[in-house]
């Protein structure tokens, strides 16, 4: 009886360390100075990438970049063949996303006492989406035609002990169809171009949400 109780109380003593270590880390703590924080994940999307027409699997793509990150391994092939070829030329425009968005959070929970929390312990989370030339079938023509598609979505989980659901937000944009040949003129000037148009629309875009985001909690 005196061994079995000394074991009982090494097991209790074992799944108590075990409870122990599993707690989750502390949150944040946020200050009226730094109301929230924002993070911005932009992988596999970090760079412009382009997907051409081809079989992959016994099927035929047009694109498969933007289920990258729900398919099985090996479903359509492989990974690379799923989020495209990276051009490494044109990052994804959102250097100032983070600064620029956590500024407005604070900015509206200052100009609007009472309608928003005063601090928000979950990120707002926002993640590009679609950044890719992407092949689109021209009935008018012959040649290979490309589009850009950006995308960026938003999302904000309700703090702990607020009974609401999560919220979502959203922004996209699409170019113009042209051949690669024109993408690629004067060193990519084209997709540079709307590649930087799309990225500070969506910025402003995003910023023109947050009440919707802000109000889950």
């Amino acid at each position: 009886m005196k061994y079995a109780c000394l074991a009982l109380s090494t097991v209790m003593l074992v799944l108590t360390g075990c409870a122990t270590t599993s707690k989750a880390p502390p949150k944040p703590v946020r200050t009226a100075d730094k109301p929230a924080e924002v993070q911005v994940s932009i992988y596999p999307f970090d760079q412009l990438r382009y997907v051409t027409p081809g079989q992959v699997a016994g099927r035929n793509i047009l694109s498969l970049v933007s289920i990258a990150a729900t398919r099985i391994p090996g479903e359509f092939g492989n990974k690379q063949d799923m989020k495209g070829k990276d051009l490494g030329t044109i990052p994804a425009p959102v250097d100032t996303y983070k600064a620029t968005l956590e500024q407005a959070i604070f900015d509206l929970i200052r100009q609007n006492p009472g309608r928003y929390a005063a601090t928000y312990q979950e990120p707002f989370n926002f993640r590009v989406s679609d950044f890719r030339l992407k092949y689109v079938k021209m009935l008018s023509t012959q040649d290979t035609r490309y589009q850009l598609d950006y995308a960026v979505f938003g999302s904000k989980q309700p703090d702990q002990g607020k009974v609401k659901d999560t919220v979502y937000t959203s922004c996209t944009r699409t170019s113009g169809a042209f051949t690669l040949p024109q993408w690629r003129a004067n060193d990519y000037a084209l997709a540079k171009q709307m590649t930087q148009q799309y990225g500070q629309e969506c910025q402003q875009e995003l910023i023109s949400k947050l009440p919707k985001l802000l109000a889950a909690g």
